[in-house]
């Protein structure tokens, strides 16, 4: 519907976050002659730029994060916000981290108080934003609805085995998140599972990586606790 209105309305450019390798999956030929120009999913707005931040070691969590349940007819990748919430909840736990990490709607926050959040956090966890599946014409979401309302206690695991993995796939819209804008503006690290992100930030230069198997968790936790090495990673994220 949106690449019909798009074609009767005459416009000619798209900016989309689509990356560029994934475009032709997800447009296919439904809009011929325009051009489609690759863009962020946000920016950082002027009065977050400037603005002072505490030292790592004068802030009082270890790790922080928020999250929201992701639609499962996402894919996969949609389900990453809260997996590593819940994978790094625990290694706080057994660790003895001081992390204040949850992934409920009601656990949100906003405005003033989420910069606070953040400059509170030595660091800050995140995944790249997007979907790993692209529904064209609603009938994955309605598949998902249907077996959802006959199984309302059904996991992700068990809905993508009946449902999604013949699409899991399709087409990968893998993007940077604003959040990642927002925490280098604050200077709190990111510990980031690895990815593309835009092309915005790097492992190890803008990020620091948590392999999504946990296999180099201890070289995370290292990073962490290295002051002078946050204090060169979130200047270099700024």
């Amino acid at each position: 519907r949106t690449a019909a209105v798009t074609r009767e309305m005459g416009i000619d450019v798209v900016f989309t976050l689509v990356p560029p390798d994934q475009q032709a999956a997800v447009y296919g030929d439904r809009l011929p002659g325009v051009e489609l120009i690759e863009t962020l999913s946000g920016y950082v707005p002027d009065h977050l730029v400037g603005r002072a931040a505490p030292d790592p070691d004068a802030r009082p969590l270890d790790v922080g994060y928020r999250a929201r349940p992701i639609p499962y007819w996402l894919g996969r990748l949609g389900q990453e916000k809260v997996e590593i919430a819940e994978r790094f909840a625990r290694v706080a736990e057994e660790r003895g981290l001081r992390a204040d990490i949850a992934w409920s709607e009601e656990s949100r926050i906003y405005g003033v108080r989420w910069h606070r959040f953040l400059s509170s956090c030595r660091a800050t966890l995140g995944v790249e934003s997007g979907s790993s599946i692209v529904d064209h014409d609603w009938s994955i979401e309605r598949a998902v609805t249907e077996y959802l309302a006959e199984r309302p206690a059904a996991t992700f695991a068990e809905v993508h085995d009946a449902v999604l993995a013949p699409h899991e796939g399709n087409a990968v819209i893998n993007v940077v998140s604003p959040r990642v804008f927002e925490a280098a503006a604050f200077r709190s690290a990111l510990i980031l599972y690895p990815g593309r992100y835009s092309g915005v930030v790097e492992p190890w230069r803008h990020y620091i990586p948590l392999e999504k198997d946990l296999s180099n968790l201890d070289d995370v936790l290292r990073s962490l606790r290295d002051t002078a090495f946050l204090r060169d990673l979130t200047g270099r994220a700024y």
